[in-house]
């Protein structure tokens, strides 16, 4: 599951806005990641995005968890999260919501136990309505293949992905993402989409992670480990060396785009030595 969670943080990181207000009612002023979470322990996790937002001259946070299927612990977990949070955070509002991508009839928004009832906001994906989503800002095309008639949308939305102006990086990460949420429903539908546009994914660093742990569907049959990795076997010093200034290149548009540092490091794989000899930060 590991692809799906590198393709739901990233998607959170580039779409945001359009996450909150589409899949969340959620107008912000303005939102910022919260980065001093409270600390986990052996029997808790935290959220996938903790938010501070801004609205209607009030401060709340948000506790944002993507969940890909319904694991029925899930509730009683999003009570810890929320207790952490208003612990650390007294007198501010804090909302917890979970988007499942995966229908299940299980999936419930409410956590009881003999002292406890507690509801938390549940976005079930399958229920909303691929063809109204497309006009829900860029960050949203890639889970159109999980709504309603979304498989039959789905080329329209990597239409819409290539068509739009963007970095070429940030393209190359959503077509990654439309390709990997495609396969939760249609793997042979994510092998074409891979096929049709693997020149330009191949750009993403998330595509490249994904590779490295093998996970991505259908793994190209060898064929993409072959080309990036290099065929001949004299030629992968300088293919490494390639690879590293293309990271460069990456981070580069990416810290142009004003996108956190902290975000940078983690999805290009660099150091902060390797962006300061880059010249890209002080």
């Amino acid at each position: 599951m590991m692809q799906y969670d590198v393709v739901a943080k990233l998607l959170l990181e580039i779409g945001r806005d359009s996450i909150l207000r589409s899949f969340l009612g959620i107008e912000a002023e303005g939102a910022e990641l919260i980065l001093d979470v409270p600390p986990e322990t052996v029997s808790t996790r935290s959220a996938d995005f903790a938010l501070r937002l801004r609205a209607g001259g009030s401060e709340r946070i948000v506790l944002l968890e993507m969940q890909t299927r319904w694991e029925p612990e899930k509730p009683r977990v999003m009570v810890e999260y929320r207790s952490r949070f208003q612990t650390k955070y007294p007198g501010v509002e804090v909302d917890p919501f979970m988007v499942l991508f995966q229908a299940d009839a299980r999936a419930v928004d409410v956590y009881r136990d003999k002292y406890l009832t507690f509801r938390f906001h549940l976005v079930k994906l399958w229920e909303l309505e691929a063809a109204r989503h497309l006009e829900s800002g860029v960050g949203i095309l890639p889970f159109i293949p999980l709504m309603r008639g979304g498989l039959e949308t789905t080329l329209e939305a990597e239409r819409r992905i290539y068509a739009a102006p963007m970095p070429p990086v940030v393209r190359a990460d959503l077509l990654t993402a439309l390709a990997v949420l495609t396969g939760l429903q249609d793997r042979q539908l994510a092998k074409e989409l891979l096929g049709r546009r693997r020149d330009i994914m191949i750009e993403s660093p998330v595509y490249d992670m994904i590779k490295d742990e093998g996970k991505l569907e259908g793994k190209l049959e060898g064929k993409l480990e072959g080309k990036i990795e290099g065929k001949l076997e004299g030629k992968r010093e300088g293919q490494i060396e390639g690879k590293r200034e293309g990271k460069i290149e990456v981070a580069a548009a990416m810290v142009g785009e004003g996108t956190p540092l902290a975000t940078v490091l983690r999805l290009t794989g660099l150091t902060e030595g390797d962006l300061r000899a880059g010249g890209l930060i002080a």
